[in-house]
């Protein structure tokens, strides 16, 4: 099913309820993809499954809305747009996982990107770039390998250990596709949405690394982003040991 710009498998999930006659359901999304919740309900909702959404934010498998069933006596969550096996149990809460796939190829992003970068001289014909990207983009790998090699370059990709994970994929706790090949490349790409997973990658790097954000369309070093992070973190920090009183903010 196509929501806006994003394939979710949303009748397989639908298909799976109906088996476990289940007619109520959470649904959990990321922020980003929380405006797409009005046209997933109205679709479970024809076929007889009320939902509510949560509305607190969600970073993955490790973040699960399993007080808010739990609390309102609910015993499904359809959790849309992170990386897992399709379901699970925990305390007695079942949970259904569904991949959302960006629809836009962003192999013509990547090409240019790459192509820019090599005209200013930051990479050189011949160099090993290693692929990785978010669950949103792994459909694309193979196209995004055929445009780097007409550049001249050489594209190298691996895959987590991780039970299912695809070709190329990292999570915000997982770069080990990345840490695999990390001798044998000279720089990283990252494709993924934001400065999160692109950030995490440079820190676990000993190579330089470029993000490439097919939303904004926009690529940037985050190798060099992370630096300013931790001055920042440092500068902070410094002035903390010269502190005498500390305010502390509960939300």
């Amino acid at each position: 099913m196509i929501v806006e710009e994003y394939e979710i498998p949303l009748e397989r999930a639908i298909k799976r309820l109906k088996q476990l006659s289940v007619d109520r359901v959470i649904v959990q999304l990321p922020n980003g993809l929380k405006r797409l919740y009005p046209m997933i309900e109205r679709e479970l909702s024809r076929y007889g499954i009320d939902s509510l959404l949560t509305v607190r934010p969600t970073w993955g498998i490790c973040d699960l809305a399993i007080p808010e069933a739990k609390s309102l006596n609910i015993g499904t969550i359809l959790h849309i747009g992170h990386h897992t096996p399709p379901e699970m149990c925990i305390d007695n809460v079942r949970i259904l996982f569904l991949p959302s796939t960006y629809i836009r190829n962003p192999s013509k992003l990547v090409y240019s990107t790459i192509k820019d970068l090599m005209n200013c001289g930051l990479i050189k014909a011949g160099s090993r770039i290693g692929l990785t990207c978010t669950i949103q983009h792994c459909k694309y790998l193979d196209d995004i390998i055929v445009a780097l090699k007409t550049l001249n370059v050489i594209p190298v990709v691996s895959k987590s250990s991780r039970e299912g994970m695809s070709l190329g994929q990292v999570l915000g706790c997982d770069y080990s596709s990345a840490i695999s090949i990390q001798d044998k490349v000279d720089l990283f790409i990252c494709i993924a949405g934001g400065r999160f997973h692109a950030t995490g990658l440079a820190a676990v790097i000993n190579k330089p690394v470029i993000g490439i954000d097919p939303y904004m369309e926009n690529y940037f070093n985050a190798s060099e982003g992370l630096r300013e992070i931790i001055a920042r973190r440092l500068h902070i920090l410094s002035r903390a040991i010269n502190a005498s009183a500390f305010g502390i903010i509960l939300c």
